[in-house]
């Protein structure tokens, strides 16, 4: 929930900002870097088996980068974006997915006519719910509860929105090990998670 009166413009951003804090676990169709992947899918098994164990973490640095680029291909005159702190994701052998997250997304809006306006917007929104793997290697989410909570921007008043997955159909996973991407349709975000 964004309050600010200032101008549409920087109402827009502020809401793009907030939600790229809020959303780093539900990713894009992209695919990642092929040098950085192996471009040949394993077979069910061998995911689900990368998959679980040891958490995974975000690199914050790619997906704040990717998040930018993103940001300013919209027009929205966002710059010095950056995203510090964690975000895991961690599967069991037993179908349960959890993510948990503390992230602070920090930026300046350099919006003509109003001049530079500071964000600082953090989010410890994560949750848990039960995955599986179709036949393809797509993943399914259900029975996903949010859990956590946001702190308002004091500046802007910016709220980060509730990550929920059960309003993702399916997710794409790429899973080798050491390096983990979750992309869903329609994202142009690829987050990279490694262990």
């Amino acid at each position: 929930m964004i309050h600010v009166s200032r101008t549409p413009r920087v109402a827009a951003a502020l809401a793009a900002v907030a939600l790229l804090a809020g959303c780093s676990a539900a990713s894009s169709d992209t695919a990642p870097d092929p040098d950085a992947v192996d471009p040949v899918p394993p077979a069910i098994d061998d995911v689900s088996d990368c998959l679980t164990g040891a958490p995974w973490s975000l690199n914050l640095s790619d997906y704040a980068d990717q998040a930018q680029t993103y940001m300013v291909g919209l027009g929205i005159p966002i710059s010095e974006f950056s995203m510090s702190g964690s975000q895991t994701v961690q599967f069991t052998d037993g179908g349960l997915m959890s993510v948990l997250t503390d992230v602070t997304s920090a930026g300046t809006l350099d919006v003509p006519g109003v001049g530079p306006f500071p964000l600082n917007v953090h989010s410890d929104l994560g949750g848990s719910g039960d995955w599986s793997l179709d036949d393809s290697g797509m993943m399914t989410i259900q029975n996903w509860a949010s859990l956590g909570s946001s702190e308002a921007d004091p500046t802007t008043g910016a709220e980060v929105p509730v990550l929920d997955f059960s309003t993702i159909d399916a997710v794409g996973v790429t899973c080798q090990p050491g390096l983990l991407s979750l992309t869903a349709p329609d994202s142009p975000f690829v987050p990279l998670f490694t262990r």
